[in-house]
């Protein structure tokens, strides 16, 4: 060994949104999409592209939150 520990990535079962959460906009790389399919690359060193994906409730659109996707560490994170 060279004194680096590797880090084994770590896997999550998928989470399905409700019918009732859109996602009105996305964010990656600075570059705002309000329409169409946005791709987010994932390295296989860990890493991705940065990306804040909003999602809002239709019954209530001051329901908000955002899924932020670190490029760095390729980690998410929500905040409401």
């Amino acid at each position: 060994m060279n004194g680096s520990s590797a880090c084994a990535p770590e896997i999550l079962t998928p989470v399905f949104l409700p019918q009732f959460v859109s996602i009105p906009r996305v964010s990656r790389d600075g570059i705002v999409y309000a329409a169409g399919r946005v791709e987010l690359v994932f390295g296989p060193d860990g890493t991705a592209q940065t990306a804040a994906i909003d999602l809002v409730e239709d019954h209530d659109p001051a329901a908000t939150a955002t899924v932020r996707l670190y490029g760095s560490t390729g980690r998410v994170r929500l905040i409401e």
